[in-house]
């Protein structure tokens, strides 16, 4: 587990076999006065909603804290909502939002710039894999 325990969005990438990469986002907190029952990741940019999707939070706890963590996959086909992840990575007015049936939290500046750096480095990957898989994505990969 991360050495924080402020409520963040990390981000990753998955690439199965003869397929194209898949953005992940991973919205996680931990916290000691109790559950969320996250299941809502929202992303702001200037004031309109540029992404938000539901999905299903996998809970613990532990050490005197309560942990909700989430995986979004987010690929070409959710083209819509690849547009938001990006305008999100490179604006300057972001606010995200994890909502849950107890209420929500809002992440800190701070953790907004995190995720903001996280998500270029994983568009920019994300873009690269993709460039690099198309070519052989058909035929190939026929049963």
């Amino acid at each position: 587990m991360r050495e924080t325990l402020e409520p963040r969005v990390d981000t990753y990438l998955a690439l199965a076999d003869c397929s194209t990469p898949t953005l992940f986002l991973a919205p996680g907190f931990a916290r000691k006065d109790g559950w969320l029952f996250m299941n809502k990741v929202s992303i702001l940019v200037d004031g309109e909603i540029a992404f938000e999707r539901e999905f299903e939070a996998e809970r613990d706890n532990g050490s005197g804290y309560v942990f909700e963590n989430g995986n979004v996959p987010i690929s070409q086909r959710r083209s819509t909502e690849l547009a938001g992840i990006r305008k999100a990575a490179t604006s300057q007015s972001v606010i995200v939002r994890l909502t849950g049936s107890k209420g929500y939290l809002t992440l800190e500046r701070g953790a907004v710039q995190e995720m903001q750096q996280n998500l270029q480095l994983a568009l920019r990957s994300f873009d690269a894999i993709d460039a690099a898989v198309k070519p052989v994505s058909g035929d190939e990969c026929a049963p």
